[in-house]
């Protein structure tokens, strides 16, 4: 033990460089780290569960479309036939449900409209879908997203996070030392 407190005493300039070399390529290989949206996954295969998926698969058309819930507050009747209106008419937009007398859809104060795209959660087009919607209503109504585009989309951390944490990091561990 004496031998290796001896050694990063009398190499800690070498161990230091060391360090940042290990956390320069960590920091440049972050991108392509992968992240596994799909749980099954991580199930054993002859999980019964995983039998069952497989089986539903098989019979079943794979269902690759995405959707996100979209929630107005205080909408007049025709200001929920408009935004309806609109929302079909979006580009990779497939379809909306709503309907104007369904408790489902209207509550209260409050509307909702569920936007379907054709793509996959993690696909550029239900992504766009998703900013075109946030960035169309955001400034004139109070609008709350969710669903799965929405985790799909925004569970990513920015690069420049990631190198403010790295960084507040080894100054904590520079002071401690």
């Amino acid at each position: 033990m004496n031998k290796l407190a001896n050694f990063l005493v009398e190499k800690h300039r070498l161990v230091f460089v060391v360090f940042l070399t290990f956390a320069a390529c960590c920091g440049l290989l972050m991108p392509k780290v992968n992240i596994n949206q799909d749980m099954t996954e991580y199930l054993p295969d002859d999980s019964s569960m995983k039998i069952g998926l497989d089986i539903m698969e098989e019979e079943f058309e794979s269902d690759s479309s995405s959707y996100f819930s979209l929630m107005f507050k205080g909408l007049s009747d025709t200001e929920k036939s408009v935004i309806y209106d609109e929302l079909v008419a979006m580009e990779n937009v497939d379809s909306v449900n709503y309907e104007k007398n369904n408790d489902e859809y209207n509550k209260d104060d409050y509307t909702r409209y569920i936007i379907n795209t054709g793509y996959d959660s993690n696909a550029s087009e239900a992504a766009d879908v998703y900013r075109e919607v946030k960035d169309k209503y955001t400034d004139d109504y109070e609008i709350y997203l969710g669903g799965d585009v929405v985790d799909a989309n925004t569970s990513e951390l920015p690069l420049w996070i990631a190198i403010l944490a790295v960084l507040i990091l080894t100054i904590v561990l520079i002071i401690m030392c």
